[in-house]
């Protein structure tokens, strides 16, 4: 995105913005025409990011600048996030975006939270919380107000950070195009760098604050901005422009190859949210990688889940193993999933587990079942010499249990937290929920599955059988526990 920045002569207003717009000779430089230009002629509101430092006070005068030479209808509303997390300076910001607010007749609009308390709660660190906190701040205020896009005030020298922060964590080429504008966040100053917000200030006039925990060097951001960036720029003065050409050249071929991910991602889709697995396998890891994040990305922006930040890496290589092995499943986050069974590839929304327990989830002793039908199942039991001995084959028979093994505690129920099971003829114990996956069932489906139990050990699971310590042998069991759905047949003499 270029900056919506239009150097002509003609325009008064401009004279302010000369500082950034002088070349050596003095000359005047050309209209950059910006795609930020056009949004803002035809959005409705504005609602740009105020924390009351330089780039974000620079950001919000420039707007308005804008707007008032260009005649455009947009409204501007600040919105200010006082985090609580620097005592009397966080008011102090406050008070001062306020004041600057009222001077220039900007709406505001305030939100206070101890990020401190909450970062504990969702145990993320205090950074991450609180940007968090922020964009889900500046998407509720844009739902609420039709038309909206919103101005953030990131700098090159921002970008920058960001590139370098991604660098030394391990990206591809994504992460070294630095920071991008997304949907509607709009970020206009991201050809500027940080000493030309401070220039824009200082010949505008325009007061601003500074956040003292910019200097504090436990935070990996600000070793960056004082330690790194000030070695680059004894090597190379310009190097902020540097690192710009960097960006735009990465950017044309990520174009690239997202926009060849996307005409493959389109042939391989089955249905809404679902994918061809074995075509996934053919592409090259830098194709496939980017149709994995955009599947994902693509069920989430339909389900409006602003907060979803994206795929991680090692994220996206743990999908790419399961579609390499044919079988597996990712939380995505709470109640989104990616399954991969059966050559597909599923994105879903589990229903509240809540709701979801209230719906499916029955527990009966088993005496009660001996007597009564529960949830259209039978239960009962039969001398195990009754039964035809064609109907065991394997050894085993997915509807019958050794009775006289099964604890007098056991309860017909669905599964819960901690339940394991022991694989019939094998000496392994593993838990229900690794049993699930290793067997391919789907993770919605997996709530609704009777099981038979005593406390967290199971002994029966519905279409597997059951557990090695009660299945039936021929040559110990006498009395044999029989579970039928809807009266089924099972094969009696």
């Amino acid at each position: 995105m270029a900056v919506f920045f239009f150097c002509v002569v003609k325009y008064r207003y401009l004279a302010a913005l000369e500082v950034f717009c002088l070349k050596k000779e003095k000359d005047i430089l050309k209209v950059v025409a910006s795609d930020c230009f056009y949004v803002l002629k035809s959005c409705k509101n504005v609602l740009v990011g105020i924390s009351g430092g330089s780039d974000s006070v620079a950001l919000a005068h420039i707007l308005l600048t804008v707007k008032k030479a260009e005649g455009f209808n947009f409204n501007i509303v600040a919105l200010h996030v006082n985090h609580l997390l620097r005592g009397e300076e966080s008011f102090r910001d406050e008070n001062f975006v306020m004041g600057f607010c009222k001077k220039l007749s900007i709406e505001l609009k305030i939100l206070r939270v101890n990020v401190g308390n909450e970062a504990r709660k969702v145990k993320k660190s205090t950074e991450e919380t609180a940007r968090m906190i922020r964009y889900n701040f500046f998407y509720k205020i844009a739902s609420e107000k039709e038309g909206s896009v919103i101005a953030l005030a990131h700098t090159l020298t921002d970008s920058i950070e960001t590139a370098i922060l991604n660098f030394v964590r391990g990206t591809g080429i994504d992460g070294l195009c630095g920071i991008k504008n997304r949907d509607i966040v709009l970020r206009p100053l991201l050809k500027l760098t940080k000493k030309d917000t401070i220039k824009y200030c200082n010949i505008n006039n325009l007061n601003y604050v500074n956040d003292s925990s910019n200097n504090c060097l436990k935070y990996s951001r600000n070793k960056i901005r004082h330690k790194i960036l000030s070695v680059f720029e004894e090597i190379n003065k310009n190097f902020q422009k540097s690192f710009s050409r960097t960006f735009s050249l990465l950017e044309k071929d990520s174009f690239f190859l997202e926009s060849l991910a996307k005409e493959k991602l389109q042939i391989c889709k089955i249905e809404k949210n679902v994918y061809d697995a074995l075509f996934f396998k053919e592409l090259p890891f830098s194709i496939s990688s980017r149709c994995v994040r955009l599947a994902v990305n693509d069920f989430f922006l339909e389900h409006k889940e602003k907060s979803f930040s994206g795929l991680s890496f090692s994220s996206v290589n743990l999908i790419l193993n399961f579609i390499k092995k044919g079988f597996g499943t990712v939380e995505l986050t709470r109640n989104i999933f990616l399954e991969v069974f059966n050559n597909m590839i599923k994105i879903y929304e589990r229903k509240n587990v809540e709701n979801e327990r209230e719906n499916n989830e029955f527990c009966f002793s088993l005496k009660e079942m001996l007597t009564e039908h529960k949830k259209n199942y039978i239960i009962k039991i039969v001398d195990f010499s009754y039964l035809s001995k064609d109907l065991f084959g394997d050894g085993i028979c997915r509807t019958l249990l050794d009775y006289d093994v099964v604890p007098e505690d056991a309860v017909f129920r669905t599964r819960l937290p901690g339940d394991r099971f022991s694989l019939p003829f094998r000496n392994v114990t593993k838990s229900l929920k690794k049993f699930f996956n290793e067997s391919k069932v789907l993770k919605e489906e997996r709530d609704g599955i009777p099981l038979i139990a005593s406390g967290s050990k199971v002994f029966w699971v519905e279409g597997f059988g059951a557990s090695r310590d009660c299945c039936v042998r021929n040559e110990k069991t006498k009395r044999v526990l029989i579970v039928e759905r809807n009266c089924a047949e099972i094969g009696l003499i």
